[in-house]
């Protein structure tokens, strides 16, 4: 459903106002954020490989988007806007997951980039959920 809704929300016509293009893109972040999470979900209860690899993949699309409309949103926004927090707090969630993907899907050359997107977030946090991936991780998985 959250899937619709993006294709939706992408469909939408050109010049509509601004205040509805703001709020369509918020929507749109929520829906991207809504979906990560739920797809972590997912994978992380998937006994088949292939499937919580593919959920996986799928986390790292909708993380990639948010963070692209965010970046846009942030040039509108100053950094202390309680929205631009907000949507910090929720990029710091997304790269956790982001982060997690990766690792499950042994992409190491692109988790350097993560943390380095993680910076931005000025949040603790996002390193606690990276370190407790990297502790529950299978040690063979990270030796290759």
């Amino acid at each position: 459903m959250l899937i619709c809704c993006i294709a939706f929300i992408d469909h939408y016509p050109d010049g509509i106002t601004v205040q509805v293009a703001e709020d369509l893109s918020l929507r749109k972040m929520f829906c991207e954020f809504s979906a990560a999470t739920a797809l972590v979900a997912l994978a992380r209860a998937e006994d088949q490989i292939k499937t919580s690899a593919q959920d996986y993949l799928n986390l790292r699309k909708h993380v990639d988007s948010f963070d692209c409309l965010l970046q846009e949103k942030m040039a509108q926004l100053e950094p202390e806007h309680p929205i631009a927090q907000d949507l910090l707090q929720k990029l710091a969630i997304l790269l956790g997951f982001d982060f997690e993907a990766a690792c499950n899907l042994k992409a190491w050359n692109e988790i350097g980039e993560i943390i380095l997107k993680a910076e931005m977030c000025k949040s603790p946090r996002v390193y606690e959920i990276m370190a407790d991936c990297l502790l529950c991780a299978n040690p063979d998985s990270l030796s290759q």
